[in-house]
């Protein structure tokens, strides 16, 4: 509920809804799904799915303070074929699933590459090229990897692999 608190209203909050001012909460436009079994970042995302066909899209916010929060906001967020931004680091990451992923990056651009389920990757046009490597998370992953030109690629020969631009 920061966001109003800056200046920024937000078009729209889904969830339980349980931390808003109830005064506040009447000017602003909600979504009350009140089931404890799922947190408000898979509500919001079943509803971006089902009711507003929004997905993929660009995600924001699913970092915070809590550890437990970060790592359950991310295997959500695996699920989705959505992008992951964050201004607190200047961090895009990426699902990628199986097949060739082209990207075009300026040069020294900082890449991880995490094994989400059992992966097996090929990449080109890093500065450490893997070769069928199995990254695994938590596991040995490649992280601060850097591009050597403006075009890489990924091969995700089998599993999902997370992608960090940083």
């Amino acid at each position: 509920m920061g966001f109003v608190l800056i200046g920024i209203q937000p078009d729209l909050i889904i969830g339980d809804l349980d931390i808003i001012n109830p005064n506040l909460r009447t000017s602003l436009n909600t979504v009350y799904l009140p089931d404890q079994n799922y947190c408000d970042f898979s509500k919001a995302v079943a509803h971006l799915i089902k009711a507003m066909k929004l997905l993929p899209s660009i995600m924001t916010g699913i970092t915070g303070k809590a550890a437990d929060y970060v790592l359950q906001n991310i295997n959500i967020f695996l699920d989705t074929d959505s992008i992951f931004y964050t201004h607190s680091l200047p961090v895009v990451g990426y699902t990628l699933q199986k097949g060739i992923t082209h990207f075009s990056l300026p040069r020294n651009t900082k890449i991880s590459l995490l094994g989400i389920t059992k992966a097996q990757i090929s990449t080109k046009g890093l500065r450490w090229e893997l070769h069928l490597s199995d990254p695994a998370f938590p596991g040995k992953n490649s992280c601060f990897n850097l591009s050597l030109n403006s075009k890489i690629s990924v091969e995700v020969v089998s599993g999902v692999c997370w992608q960090w631009f940083i």
